[in-house]
């Protein structure tokens, strides 16, 4: 039984289990209205949330080859959802009743008990669509889900089929959150979002919990693996100035999810057959074969990318052009060529696709012209793939020696690389006008950031980012460093002036709460000294404050909801006492800042250096 199914056939929040995490959003999942997200499951009670997530589930996670679903309508019995959808007999009826009234079901078929002489009539249902164009959150105008392109996500059948089914709401509404502030949104490019930095607040507005029931969602959510706190949020009692959101991910089994698959469209079945043998006669027959089929029916240059696919699939083996005789011969010979070489046929098919047929052959005999002048010693055929497919411009020889390990050349020798995707040693020697250029670029970068070793980062970064500024468009790029410096240089520095102030700020931050966490036991003492104080000096105040921490604890258990015993005896505790009293009498005792400059000796030291 794989580790899915295990999980499916056992309730976590009985058994105590770990989630093994959620498999990627590129199978075994449900194409999903965000408004379940954005409508339902915060206004809704878990009884809906369960009903119309798992009429979601089996409308939507089953679909034919032309993308229909196989259930549009769905017999609901009483078993059924109690099997399958984890809501008790006694709130079913209360939360079809609650699912009709908020729209998102309606009734095709109203039941009927069995009587004599008429069996049972199970009640059919479906899920309520809208055909308007607006994407509507308000509840009280919602009228339907949105019925148009696009405004769904594909999320994993797990949530379903595990966490809204057997978890608390505090925990789906949680987990729902990050699913829709995550893989739920797209960028410009196309891409998901891997990971938020949200705080509290934005995620209460998202969920509608009180805080403390925010606060436990978190809190179990992150112990039962379903998701993951990357970076602890910071509250600062002084105005706020200091806060930082936390920064958190969905748990996924595999955390490479959204990696390039270097996935070759259209070429696996063509490869096949000649392998297998198709009647032709001699290697140039089976080659010319091979690269017609590459070239039927893939529209591979203007294939849009479906949601199936990995998101950043770049698809990268172009259509080739239906050309004369002549440039088809030429790719036959390159191909050829490739093979001698010692490229196996997937390989070399897929260089001899990448470029019009009429210049492979050239770039393929530049690049194994230039290959001696590279100082290429491991790998050269990998090396030299990647040369041919990016068309890479002649080595320059006798650079100035003095110029060769200078900022300037270690900024332009990684900005290449950065543009290639090499995430190792560069291999391209820049030209010295180039290096002569770079070198009082990074003088100006050192201004922001007076530390030489981020020169290998900023070259490798910009040739990332340059990269990927232009990879969407159609047209062919030259990639140079000087042009790229004139059209993108000054943007990617003051991009590195916000890096590196957040930085600065995130030092602080680190180095302010470094010294709270150092001193506070000094602080407590201070607190516990002075609430003796009062309790000798000024007693009824101090009642009036013990009056107030009973009010907060009776918050408690007049809650609806249970309260957890760690919650209780956190608030019980004489750390959480004097906190509450330090606030309480906040206009006359110090807080720990207070504290700090009034009384400590030994005051805080922010890191100033890079």
């Amino acid at each position: 039984m794989n580790s899915y199914k295990k999980i499916q056939s056992q309730n976590i929040s009985e058994t105590g289990l770990s989630f093994s995490g959620f498999h990627p959003p590129t199978s075994n999942t449900t194409y999903t209205p965000n408004q379940f997200f954005d409508v339902c499951l915060p206004n809704a009670s878990r009884g809906v949330a369960r009903l119309v997530g798992y009429m979601l589930r089996k409308t939507l996670g089953w679909c034919d080859e032309h993308g229909n679903p196989q259930y549009e309508q769905i017999l609901v019995s009483y078993n059924e959802l109690i099997k399958n959808a984890g809501i008790s007999r006694d709130m079913i009826r209360k939360s079809i009743d609650e699912a009709e009234a908020g729209k998102f079901i309606i009734c095709v078929r109203k039941g009927k008990p069995a009587m004599a002489g008429s069996p049972a009539v199970t009640a059919l249902y479906e899920l309520k669509w809208n055909d308007a164009q607006e994407y509507i959150k308000d509840p009280s105008k919602f009228n339907g889900f949105f019925a148009g392109e696009g405004n769904r996500t594909y999320i994993p059948n797990e949530f379903f089929d595990v966490t809204l089914k057997t978890e608390p709401l505090r925990i789906i509404k949680v987990v729902g959150a990050i699913l829709r502030y995550t893989i739920g949104f797209r960028n410009r490019f196309g891409h998901r979002r891997l990971r938020i930095q949200v705080s509290i607040s934005t995620l209460k507005k998202q969920t509608l919990l009180a805080t403390r029931h925010l606060h436990a969602g978190l809190k179990e959510a992150i112990q039962k693996n379903y998701i993951t706190r990357i970076e602890e949020g910071i509250f600062d009692k002084e105005a706020g100035k200091n806060s930082q959101a936390g920064i958190y991910t969905i748990n996924w089994v595999d955390s490479n999810m959204f990696e390039s698959t270097g996935q070759m469209m259209g070429m696996g079945k063509s490869i096949k057959q000649s392998e297998k043998g198709n009647g032709l006669s001699g290697r140039k027959r089976e080659t010319e074969e091979i690269i017609n089929q590459s070239e039927k029916g893939n529209d591979i240059g203007q294939k849009k990318v479906t949601d199936n696919q990995s998101e950043k699939d770049i698809g990268y083996i172009k259509e080739i052009k239906q050309t004369n005789k002549t440039f088809k011969q030429q790719a036959v010979v390159a191909y050829e060529n490739l093979l001698k070489i010692g490229f196996d046929k997937k390989t070399s098919l897929e260089i001899v696709t990448f470029h019009p047929k009429d210049k492979i052959s050239q770039i393929i005999d530049n690049q194994i012209t230039w290959l001696s002048k590279r100082n290429v010693k491991r790998n050269k055929l990998g090396f030299l793939k990647k040369a041919i497919k990016e068309n890479w411009s002649e080595p320059q020889a006798d650079i100035n020696e003095s110029l060769i390990n200078n900022k300037g050349s270690i900024f332009a020798k990684y900005f290449y690389a950065g543009c290639a995707g090499n995430k190792g040693e560069p291999a391209t020697e820049p030209t010295e006008k180039e290096i002569g250029v770079a070198e009082r670029y990074v003088g100006r970068l050192l201004k922001i950031c007076p530390d030489e070793r981020k020169i290998e980062k900023w070259g490798r970064g910009y040739g990332e980012a340059f990269k990927a500024k232009f990879n969407n468009t159609n047209k062919q790029i030259y990639i140079s460093l000087l042009p790229a410096l004139r059209s993108f240089g000054d943007e990617f520095y003051m991009n590195q002036e916000k890096i590196y102030e957040s930085e600065r700020k995130e030092r602080e931050i680190f180095a302010k709460n470094a010294h709270q966490k150092k001193f506070e036991t000094e602080y407590n003492e201070y607190l516990g000294l002075t609430e003796e104080a009062f309790q000798d000096r000024r007693k009824n105040e101090y009642k009036d404050f013990l009056s107030f921490r009973n009010e907060k604890r009776k918050e408690f258990f007049n809650s609806p909801y249970s309260c957890p015993d760690e919650v209780l005896k956190e608030f019980d505790s004489k750390n959480s006492r004097i906190m509450d009293f330090q606030e309480y009498f906040k206009k006359e005792i110090l807080d720990f800042w207070g504290w700090d400059q009034m009384f400590n000796t030994q005051k805080l030291e922010l890191i100033h250096a890079a």
